[in-house]
């Protein structure tokens, strides 16, 4: 009975640790994006609006490694500049889309958005779409949050950052860098309780070997 609790809890940690896994590739941007088109599952692609637009990874102000992702629009209307990923979700699953940003840029004369459009692979449509996230970045790394459950019908999220020029700022000019991004389901209280219970019954079972 001991070692099959043990068992239990065991498979319950790794059930709440697999939850909590970050689900994007090339997290930090440390490689660069592509703009190949398809596959999108498991690789940043970028995209802009062509001339004054730009997105792409370099080493001008990464938060950590090497590298980080560098979105710009130089006094463009209309214009925008992103990258997104595909991930598997399951619907009706929580789950954190967060990531760093700053901007040297001051003013910065643009919108910022973020936003999880969920899809199905299936018949390779769009379900729905959360809102934009568009709270701005500023002179120091920040993190930002978007918090969604993924709807009936969606088995893939589409994760985007982008910036666009298509409100009335003045110059349509600005520069984003963005690092160490994640997504990650967020456990049922049920899994992370059990996953507790579980760390307790592995604690108290080394204490009565050493005892």
């Amino acid at each position: 009975m001991k070692r099959l609790a043990c068992c239990v809890c065991v498979i319950a940690l790794l059930a709440a640790n697999q939850a909590a896994a970050n689900l994007f590739a090339n997290p930090s941007f440390e490689d660069p994006i592509t703009y190949d088109g398809p596959p999108f599952l498991g690789l940043w692609e970028g995209f802009s609006g062509g001339a004054g637009a730009s997105s792409a990874t370099d080493t001008t102000a990464p938060r950590t490694g090497a590298k980080n992702l560098t979105l710009s629009i130089t006094n463009t209307n209309n214009s925008f500049a992103g990258v997104f990923q595909d991930v598997p979700v399951v619907a009706g699953t929580i789950y954190n889309y967060t990531g760093w940003f700053k901007t040297p840029s001051n003013p910065l004369d643009l919108g910022v958005e973020g936003r999880i459009e969920w899809r199905n692979s299936v018949s390779d449509t769009e379900v729905s779409r959360t809102p934009n996230l568009t709270t701005s970045p500023t002179s120091d790394y920040t993190q930002f949050l978007l918090t969604a459950t993924a709807p009936a019908g969606a088995d893939i999220g589409r994760v985007v950052y982008a910036v666009q020029t298509f409100g009335p700022e003045p110059t349509n000019t600005g520069v984003v860098y963005l690092d160490d991004f994640s997504i990650v389901a967020v456990p049922e209280p049920a899994t992370v309780a059990l996953g507790a219970v579980a760390g307790l019954a592995l604690l108290a079972s080394r204490r009565r070997r050493v005892a």
